[in-house]
């Protein structure tokens, strides 16, 4: 019986044999029918994942794979997929099942060859983090990848990054090469033909000679990935980047922790003004020298130990400077110290030193971190950083973490403040606050905290304020808390305030703010550095604010109130808020027993700003000002009478008024206007200036009328006529001003004007003199005719004739560009036949 087994088995060897041969004989016949369904299973799986794909089969087997005109690009409505375009002249693919079937990763894949390939990526949304874990996976190189003509570009919003014909040609135990023609990354570098060498030795990919200056030089990268499926890499570099010698080795284990992972980084000299190549920042200093080494678990930070140790010395950006900036830390088994992290600048300068311990696992650093930390700062010279600010500064803090719960506090003190005629003698805050980590992304429910400051002595120029104090509260949600009060003497402001706050990424909404305001202003020589005045000053209300919209009233009051022997009778003004109106309600100054001026209107508070005012001063005895002139060291001896109304209605889009203004024998240095006599009216966003009389002694007038529009460019026209046909009436004031008197004779003057302010010496004007036996200290004019005008941006002096006597006169005409270059043409004849 077992000797027929063994005859059976040689006959079904040979038919299994058989088999295979006729199999494998109609392998070539049945390569259309493979090709024909590779592409159909293609086209089917990327149809359902919204992807457009076509290619021509040229050769398929079971060890090669050959496609030609590749083209892949996504369906309009996916819009997460990152290729926008990919097209592809010829991909070849060989490759070996049967090692693949051993885990003979190094023979699996024979050839790799990609020829004339485009690729472009797009923007796309971003996608949720996967959890993480080790990396793990069998490292497949291929035993020759050729590729050639291959160009990417990638869409970025800061530019696009491109590569033009890249190539890289690898064979196994030999050398082979990559490069490119061009490669451009914004805002980093651009490189042409550059080229490096390229080594695949038994799992170990090296790059040699790859210079990309002036970022970084490579003179040799290797990557070694030969145990890549048990989750262990290691690389070596050695190089330069920036020109600073560059030094880095790590071994990364992921499984075996027998064999623990460990890195070390070194960087030599690193010159700061070499990233000005780079990224377009005015830095100069240098970073004398950095080391970072590390060894553990990868994965658990607990038992990691290592350092890292930096300094940067006179660092200088524009007009900052830092003398000297350290880093000093290390750790052992999880646990570590801050030794240093120190910034000196000047005799300016900051200490952070503390302890902290490394959590288990990397998923979740920040939350299992333990961390103490006291921090120091002392800034004697805060001008070093802004300007016009003298000072001294100093802080002091703390800042604690623990299994995700943290909490800081910092008290800082300056004194001797002072910047553009603010003096502060002390100021003192303090910041508490409190919370959880990770941040939530509304950020204001991750946290509380409590600022408290303190300022004593404020004052500017003649004010000082004695005392203010403001508290900020945050509790944890979505709303802040303001409370402030203002102390001086008997007088008090206090503020209190509450908001909302935005979400992440929307804008601070005014409308959330509701405030209260309290006024208690007993007098305001309580502001003052030293009391300008005697009398009664005060203020007082109570403001309410919701959506912006006010509520509440304000009384400003006065009586007897004295500056420098001038007296003020009393003051009187009430102003209710009530949402979008405020409206003043009998306001009065009592200047004196006769004088005063009265005020009342309303106003709104949102667009258009509707107004309706009426006003109406009252000086009838103007004399009694002359104590005000004497306090404001002016000559005394006005005199006279004056009233005036003036009243509005409109809003901003349409301007609406009326004013008008009496006087009668205001006489005020050597100066009598007998009569005054002014009318305005604004309407339609135009000032009518409708009369504007001027009378002083008798023969002597003034008289002006015109208009000029309120909008850009402003047009206008003026008329004028001056009639002083009495000059002798104006000799009590040349005595006034110390000048000799003896002026006599008349003088005319008419004048018109129109343009725009906009641009006035494009305007348009005339102007006419007419003089007749003027005399003064000795010299007499019998006449004098002038007649002269601007146009096209010159003035011309078509007349201009002055005759002292029958034999003696001066006669002139010209006229000049009133801009550059300023060109002129004059003619002038003067006779003097009789100088004596």
């Amino acid at each position: 019986m077992a000797e027929n087994k063994s005859k059976r088995r040689p006959v079904i060897l040979y038919d299994l044999g058989a088999l295979a041969l006729v199999f494998l004989l109609q392998v070539p016949l049945l390569q259309p029918l493979l090709s024909s369904l590779m592409q159909f299973v293609g086209e089917h799986f990327a149809g359902a994942a919204k992807i457009s794909l076509s290619y021509r089969v040229q050769a398929s087997t079971f060890s090669s794979l050959t496609l030609q005109d590749v083209s892949v690009s996504p369906m309009p409505e996916n819009q997460d997929f990152p290729v926008e375009r990919l097209q592809a002249k010829t991909v070849a693919l060989r490759y070996n099942l049967i090692a693949a079937l051993h885990k003979d990763w190094a023979h699996t894949v024979q050839l790799v060859s990609l020829q004339d390939v485009d690729v472009v990526i797009r923007q796309t949304p971003p996608q949720p983090k996967k959890a993480g874990g080790p990396l793990k996976f069998p490292a497949v190189i291929p035993e020759q990848v050729d590729i050639d003509h291959f160009n990417l570009t990638m869409h970025q919003s800061a530019g696009d990054v491109q590569v033009r014909d890249l190539f890289l040609h690898l064979r196994q135990n030999q050398p082979g090469n990559l490069g490119w023609q061009e490669v451009t990354v914004p805002g980093v570098g651009h490189w042409t033909n550059a080229q490096a060498g390229l080594t695949n030795r038994n799992g170990v990919l090296e790059i040699t000679g790859l210079n990309l200056a002036p970022l970084v030089n490579v003179g040799r990268l290797a990557l070694d990935v030969s145990r890549s499926a048990d989750g262990i890499f290691g690389t070596d570099l050695d190089g330069t980047a920036l020109d600073a010698p560059l030094q880095l080795h790590a071994a990364i284990n992921q499984g075996d922790l027998t064999e623990p992972s460990a890195v070390s980084l070194r960087i030599g000299r690193l010159d700061l003004s070499r990233l000005q190549s780079v990224v377009k920042l005015p830095v100069t200093g240098a970073v004398s020298g950095t080391e970072a080494q590390l060894n553990g678990d990868i994965a658990h930070p607990n038992t990691w130990s290592g350092l890292l140790r930096t300094r940067v010395e006179n660092l200088k950006y524009q007009t900052y400077e830092v003398q000297a900036v350290g880093v000093d830390t290390e750790f052992h088994g999880g646990a570590g110290r801050i030794n240093q992290v120190s910034v000196r600048s000047g005799p300016n300068a900051v200490q952070v030193a503390g302890t902290y311990r490394l959590p288990n696992d990397l998923d979740d650093f920040l939350a299992q971190l333990d961390l103490d930390a006291g921090l120091a700062m002392a800034a004697p010279q805060p001008e070093l950083y802004v300007p016009d600010v003298r000072g001294k500064l100093a802080a002091t803090g703390s800042i604690g973490l623990h299994a995700g719960a943290w909490q800081a506090a910092v008290g800082a003190r300056v004194q001797d403040l002072a910047a553009r005629g603010l003096a502060v003698p002390g100021t003192a805050a303090h910041v508490f606050a409190a919370g959880r980590l990770p941040l939530q992304p509304d950020l204001w429910t991750s946290f509380q905290a409590i600022v408290l400051t303190d300022v004593r002595n404020a004052n500017f120029d003649l004010v000082q304020v004695p005392s203010v104090t403001a508290n900020v509260v945050l509790p944890g949600s979505d709303e802040a808390r303001v409370e402030a009060t203002v102390r001086a003497g008997q007088s008090r402001i206090d503020l209190n305030a509450q908001t909302r706050l935005p979400a992440a990424g929307a804008p601070f909404d005014p409308k959330q703010v509701d405030a209260e305001l309290n006024l208690a202003v007993a007098s305001a020589a309580d502001f003052l550095k030293t009391r300008l005045y005697t009398g009664a000053l005060g203020l007082d209300g109570h403001i309410a604010v919701h959506e912006l919209k006010p509520r509440g009233a304000v009384r400003l009051y006065g009586d007897q109130v004295t500056y420098e022997g001038a007296t003020l009778q009393a003051i009187n003004a009430n102003v209710q808020l009530e949402g979008d109106q405020a409206t003043v309600e009998s306001a009065r100054v009592q200047l004196d027993a006769a004088n005063h001026i009265d005020l009342n209107g309303k106003a709104g508070l949102s667009a258009p700003y509707p107004y309706q005012a009426f006003g109406q001063v009252s000086l009838p005895k103007l004399e009694n000002f002359n104590p005000f002139l004497k306090a404001f060291k002016q000559p005394e001896g006005l005199t006279g009478t004056l009233q005036a109304t003036f009243s509005g209605r409109g809003d901003t889009n349409h301007l609406g008024g009326q004013f008008q203004a009496t006087g009668d024998q205001i006489q005020y240095r050597g100066v009598t206007v007998q009569t005054l006599q002014l009318a305005s009216a604004l309407a339609d966003n135009q000032v009518r200036l409708q009369s504007c009389h001027l009378a002083f002694a008798p023969g002597n007038t003034v008289d002006l009328a015109g208009n000029v529009q309120v909008n850009d460019p402003r047009p206008f026209t003026l008329t004028g006529q001056v009639q002083l046909t009495n000059l002798s009436a104006f000799n009590p004031a040349l005595k006034q001003f110390g000048q000799p008197e003896g002026l006599s004779g008349s003088v005319g003057v008419n004048a018109t004007a129109n343009g725009n302010l906009a641009d006035a010496l494009a305007s348009t004007a005339g102007v006419t003199l007419d003089a007749r036996q003027v005399k003064y200290r000795g010299l007499t004019v019998q006449n004098a005719d002038v007649q002269a005008g601007l146009a096209d941006r010159r003035i011309n002096v078509s007349t201009a004739r002055i005759v002292f006597d029958q034999r003696d006169t001066v006669d002139v005409r010209g006229n000049s560009q009133v801009t550059e270059p300023y060109t002129y043409n004059a003619d002038a004849t003067v006779a003097f036949q009789d100088i004596g």
